[in-house]
C-alpha cells in the first residue's frame, strides 16, 4: 500500500486552505506516530511517513500592533457590546475562541481575573489570567442584566443547542469578528494593512503582548502573560515595534547622554583643560588597555 501520493495531495490541500505549519506538522506527527505503532505490531513492514518534511512554521500573515491612539479611537466608535469585547481582548490577549467560551462563572471580582478552563484553552491548561479591577466592574455589571445572553439569543440561531457557548455567557462575540472589526476600524479611520502588516482580530492579541513589554514587563511575565510554552513564540511571533515607539527611546537617550543647556562650550574647554596630566607633562598614546580616565563634567561644574 502506497499511502504516500496521498497524504501529501492532502496536506498540500489543507495548506492551500490557509492551515498554518504548525497545525500540519501536528498532523504529520500524529501520521508518524500511528505508523511506527502499526510496524512495531507487524501491521506494516516499514514507516511510510518516516522520510515526510516537516512543513515550515513561519507565520504565513504578518500583524501589526495597534497604537494607543488607534485603540482608543477605536474604542470610542465600536458599540457597547463591541467596545467590551475589545476591552476585554486588549487587557487580555484571549483569542476569539476563548473569548466566546467564558461563562459568568469564570469572572473572578475578588482577585480581578478570569479562570480559563484547559477544555476551551488552546494551551489545554488551567490558568488564572489577571484584569484591570475598572474592566472587572464593567464586565460584572453587564453580566448581572444578561447582556450577552440576549444577544446571543436575538442573533444566533439554535443558541439554546450549541455545546460550545456557556449557559450564562460573559461576552457577545460575534460569529464573523474580523467583518465587525473592519466596520469598527473604518469607522475609526484606520488602515486594515499597512507596511508592517494588517489588522484582524487577533492582532488584539499582538497588541497586548506588545503593549505589555512596552510598559516593562520581563520576556518571562509577558510570556506567562500570553501563556506561551515558549519565549521564542512570544518575542518572534507577538511581540512588535512600532516606529513612534522606536524614536521616543532614541530622544530619551538623547535627553540621558547630551550636556546640560546651560553648559556653555567655554566651560567645556575650561574643564577639559583642567584635566591632570600624565607623568612627564604629556599624555602617551592610548589604547583600550590603557583608557584616558573620565571626567564628569556636570560634576566638576558644580564644583
Amino acid at each position: 500500500m502506497n499511502s504516500q501520493p496521498a497524504v501529501e495531495s492532502a496536506l498540500q490541500i489543507l495548506l492551500q486552505q490557509g492551515k498554518s505549519g504548525k497545525t500540519l506538522n501536528n498532523y504529520l506527527e500524529a501520521l508518524r506516530s500511528f505508523a511506527t505503532w502499526c510496524s512495531k505490531k507487524k501491521y506494516l513492514k516499514t514507516n511510510p511517513f518516516q522520510e515526510f518534511e516537516y512543513t515550515d512554521c513561519a507565520p504565513m500573515t504578518s500583524r501589526r500592533s495597534l497604537s494607543p491612539g488607534e485603540i482608543h479611537t477605536l474604542l470610542e466608535v465600536a458599540p457597547l457590546h463591541r467596545q467590551l469585547l475589545y476591552e476585554v481582548a486588549f487587557c487580555t490577549g484571549l483569542r476569539a475562541g476563548e473569548l466566546r467560551s467564558l461563562g459568568a462563572e469564570h469572572l473572578d471580582s475578588e482577585q480581578a481575573g478570569l479562570w480559563l478552563k484547559a477544555s476551551w484553552t488552546k494551551n489545554r491548561k488551567d490558568s488564572f489570567q489577571p484584569l484591570p479591577r475598572a474592566l472587572v466592574h464593567k464586565l460584572s455589571s453587564s453580566s448581572q442584566v444578561n447582556e450577552a445572553l440576549a444577544r446571543y439569543k436575538k442573533y444566533w440561531k439554535g443558541f439554546e443547542s450549541r455545546q460550545d457557548l456557556p449557559d450564562r455567557p460573559l461576552l457577545y462575540v460575534p460569529s464573523h469578528t474580523a467583518r465587525e472589526l473592519d466596520k469598527d476600524l473604518k469607522a475609526a479611520g484606520i488602515p486594515k494593512r499597512t507596511s508592517s502588516g494588517k489588522v484582524d482580530f487577533h492582532a488584539c492579541r499582538v497588541a497586548y503582548v506588545s503593549h505589555i513589554l512596552e510598559e516593562g514587563a520581563t520576556v518571562k511575565e509577558a510570556q506567562t502573560l500570553a501563556r506561551h510554552s515558549t519565549p521564542v513564540l512570544t518575542m518572534n511571533v507577538y511581540a512588535k515595534t512600532r516606529d513612534e515607539r522606536l524614536m521616543d527611546l532614541t530622544e530619551q537617550l538623547w535627553d540621558r547622554f547630551s550636556p546640560r543647556e546651560n553648559t556653555t562650550i567655554a566651560q567645556r574647554q575650561e574643564v577639559e583643560t583642567n584635566v591632570p596630566l600624565a607623568k612627564g607633562g604629556k599624555w602617551w598614546r592610548r589604547r583600550e588597555s590603557n583608557p584616558r580616565p573620565k571626567v564628569c563634567l556636570h560634576r566638576r561644574l558644580r564644583a
